[in-house]
């Protein structure tokens, strides 16, 4: 196989594998001990790490539910706050006997005996 560099200390190796990447198991530690440092360092930062919280930088993050404006504990697409400015439904109705005859339906009609 071809010479290799190393991806932590740049030196040139021969890789027993082809897929091998570290000239020894002490440049590989250290390469991803670096890596979880820098992986802390962005989750600590103050930017944005996620979508929720790229939202909240971009919106203030509230909605107006019931007539109040509440701050949301994640944000929302603007599709799901403006969804939730919409005046509710009205139900199809509380009592079962104002619901219509549906004993028609299904191919064939329903008999004294099983009603």
């Amino acid at each position: 196989m071809p010479q290799v560099n190393c991806a932590q200390c740049d030196n040139p190796f021969a890789p027993r594998e082809a897929k091998q990447r570290f000239c020894s198991p002490t440049c590989r530690i250290e390469w991803f001990a670096n890596e979880r440092r820098e992986a802390v360092r962005r989750y600590r930062s103050d930017s944005p790490n996620s979508y929720f919280e790229m939202e909240a930088a971009r919106d203030d993050g509230t909605v107006a539910l019931a007539g109040s404006t509440q701050p949301m504990p994640y944000a929302a697409p603007a599709w799901s706050r403006d969804a939730a400015l919409l005046p509710p439904e009205s139900p199809l109705g509380w009592n079962v006997n104002e619901l219509p005859d549906c004993s028609g339906i299904g191919g064939r009609e329903a008999s004294d005996d099983e009603a």
